[in-house]
């Protein structure tokens, strides 16, 4: 009985393991490369389509630094994924996530 339940543990944690290694891969509505970021009016274009950011838009990066990136950190040329808050393309930008792939 034991043995099958330290078996069954083992199942469970791989599972988990690997469910969560999966969860990790997002599915971005929009991305690409920066083009420019317009801090003043609080607009990003990525591949040359502009988009607006909410007022409360968070930065993440998913190359785990020390320091967590704020809306500065954006450059041209870094390779984003964009969440909305609506499920429409035209909704404000809710997240800008850093990633290490480059979306050509």
């Amino acid at each position: 009985m034991e043995k099958l339940i330290s078996w069954l543990f083992i199942g469970l944690l791989t599972v988990g393991f690997s469910s969560s290694a999966l969860c990790a891969e997002r599915d971005y509505a929009v991305t690409g490369v920066v083009s420019s970021v317009d801090r003043e009016f609080s607009k990003i274009s990525v591949d040359d389509k502009s988009y607006r950011l909410a007022r409360d838009v968070s930065v993440h990066d998913m190359r785990l630094r020390e320091v967590p990136p704020t809306i500065k950190d954006i450059r041209t040329g870094d390779n984003v994924g964009l969440v909305f808050v609506g499920s429409s393309k035209k909704s404000r930008v809710k997240e800008v996530w850093f990633t290490d792939r480059v979306w050509r």
